[in-house]
């Protein structure tokens, strides 16, 4: 009877022997007990090897301390079993990351005897994890940093995701934007055809698409934006998200919007003398018997048109030497004083034409270092520009004094005034106000733009004050005395 060995017990070795996972019977003292193949493989010792030593010979300096906190509370009853991710060290350095779980086990008085442990490799489940953090981290790195705009959305058309530049281009933080549907953003005559186009991608009619649409800010303005889309699916084939690309076009819509514009008014400002000019010259040419007040009518309308023309031409040109930064000056001693009551003295036979009290009062003022010509070009533009904007019955004050270092001249009309956005835009260049094309005002929107860069040329600056329905007061402050800095050529 003695020999008699317990089925059970002949089991539970067979299956421990057998078993594909790592299991080992680890002491009290933390020492090896009993060991399986699979535990020897993990391992990379042989049984020999194991049976005895201390388990911290295998495992990783780093995890020896979280092994035993867990074995302690195990013994301590705090919790039934130990589960943990850890990593193995094979003798030959080899590093196997492990799943090992295990549990207390106690004799028939509840005294601890053992520890049994089950070990798993998961070391190819860690890379496949880790190459996909990384993944993800690089995805998240590119997504929010990126110089364009970048969204995730669902299936469904919420954001999901949006990112740092797409905020600042909706005007919207990104907690606000959480959840929001696409179409929440979205210039409401362009909501239907993205709407067309995502479901194309969702049925499997497109992969993709770009396009051109509009986008609400949070203060009501349009953001023109291109926009790039894919539809991301699962390995079945289920939509997982859309991403988007955007990036704003707003500047480059309103500059060929501007374009298009200056195409057109430079035509018709050009058409318009040249039709009177040719008018004129089949008179004098066809017309033996005219008059010679007839003549001279003809000849001053030429005259007229024809510096209607020199002049238009030379803003042009003026603006293409700014922007290659080619504008040079002609310093001297100019009195500023002569200059503005010249060029009203030019402009008072328009006003009166036009309706207009045009008046001037200006002190004697002389600057050390400045171009006269640019700045009878300056002034004339100033004053055109209030008579242009000035209702019949109105008038222009035209005013010069000297304020400390600095002379000022202000022009100020009783006109129709300009609300603020119009203002914000008044010295850009081939810009109208919105009262100027509702008016038919003539001009190409140069004037002002011309004036800003004669002011800068000099060192100066330009304010204006105006309001709708209230006028416009337009300034320039200039330098009395040049500073040795002052540049020669515009930038």
């Amino acid at each position: 009877m003695g020999g008699f060995l317990d089925p059970s017990a002949a089991a539970y070795e067979q299956a421990f022997a057998r078993a594909p996972i790592g299991m080992a019977m680890v002491g009290l003292d933390s020492r090896f007990r009993q060991v399986n193949d699979a535990f020897c493989g993990l391992a990379g010792r042989s049984r020999d090897e194991l049976i005895g030593a201390w388990f911290g010979s295998i495992t990783h300096p780093d995890d020896v301390d979280a092994d035993l906190q867990q074995a302690i509370q195990v013994l301590r009853g705090d919790r039934d079993l130990f589960l943990r991710e850890k990593r193995f060290v094979q003798k030959d350095g080899t590093v196997r990351w492990v799943e090992v779980s295990g549990s207390l086990i106690r004799n028939d008085a509840g005294v601890p005897v053992h520890f049994v442990s089950h070990a798993q490799d998961i070391t190819e489940r860690r890379a496949a994890e880790h190459a996909l953090s990384s993944s993800e981290a690089r995805f998240r790195s590119a997504f929010e940093d990126a110089l364009t705009g970048m969204a995730l959305t669902g299936p469904d058309g919420r954001l999901r995701r949006i990112n740092r530049v797409a905020c600042q281009m909706l005007g919207r933080d990104a907690a606000e934007l959480q959840g929001a549907h696409f179409g929440d953003v979205t210039h409401p005559e362009d909501a239907a055809g993205d709407r067309e186009r995502l479901e194309a991608m969702l049925a499997g009619g497109l992969d993709g698409d770009r396009w051109q649409k509009r986008y609400v800010h949070a203060s009501g303005r349009t953001v023109w934006a291109e926009v790039s889309t894919v539809l991301v699916r699962d390995d079945d084939g289920t939509p997982r998200h859309f991403i988007t690309q955007m990036a704003d076009i707003s500047e480059r819509r309103r500059a060929e919007r501007l374009k298009e514009e200056f195409l057109a008014t430079i035509s018709h400002e050009l058409r318009t003398p040249l039709t009177s000019i040719k008018g004129y010259v089949d008179l004098l040419t066809e017309e033996e018997e005219l008059s010679p007040n007839a003549r001279r009518h003809a000849v001053n309308v030429i005259q007229r048109n024809a510096e209607r023309l020199r002049r238009l031409v030379e803003d042009v040109q003026f603006v293409a030497q700014a922007r290659a930064e080619t504008l040079s000056m002609n310093r001297g001693e100019v009195p500023l004083d002569r200059v503005v009551r010249e060029c009203v003295e030019w402009a008072a036979p328009r006003a009166a034409g036009l309706g207009l009290t045009l008046d001037v009062d200006a002190e004697p003022v002389t600057l050390a270092a400045a171009d006269a010509d640019r700045l009878v070009q300056a002034v004339d533009h100033l004053v055109s520009n209030a008579l242009n904007y000035t209702p019949p019955g109105g008038r222009v004050d035209v005013r010069l004094a000297q304020d400390g270092a600095e002379a000022v001249l202000e022009v100020a009309d009783t006109g129709v005034g300009l609300d603020e956005e119009d203002a914000a835009q008044l010295f850009e260049r081939f810009f109208r106000a919105s009262s100027a094309v509702d008016d038919a005002v003539p001009g190409i929107g140069l004037g002002l733009s011309i004036v800003k860069a004669i002011v800068d040329l000099h060192g100066g600056r330009v304010e204006v004050a105006t309001r709708p329905g209230a006028g416009t007061t337009l300034s320039i402050r200039l330098p009395v005395q040049v500073t040795a800095a002052a540049p020669a050529v515009a930038r």
